[in-house]
């Protein structure tokens, strides 16, 4: 199922927003190290639909997400 006109355009405006965001944090912290976006823009579109398709359809009042520490704890 295709996305409506719409929706294509809010995904697309969130991308765009995430992009900025990118740019921004490349161009204020040169040289430190950071994690970009690129190469996961289509992670995006995905979790936004994800969450919002599980608060309207499913009834969802909650989401946790979590990230896998890359580096050593000491």
């Amino acid at each position: 199922v295709l996305p409506t006109a719409e929706e294509q355009r809010r995904l697309l405006e969130s991308l765009v927003r995430v992009d900025n965001v990118d740019k921004f944090l490349h161009t204020k912290f040169i040289g430190a190290k950071r994690f970009s976006i690129a190469g996961a823009e289509s992670m995006i579109a995905l979790l936004e639909t994800l969450v919002e398709e599980a608060g309207e359809q499913h009834a969802v009042e909650g989401i946790i997400m979590g990230m896998a520490h890359r580096g050593r704890l000491n």
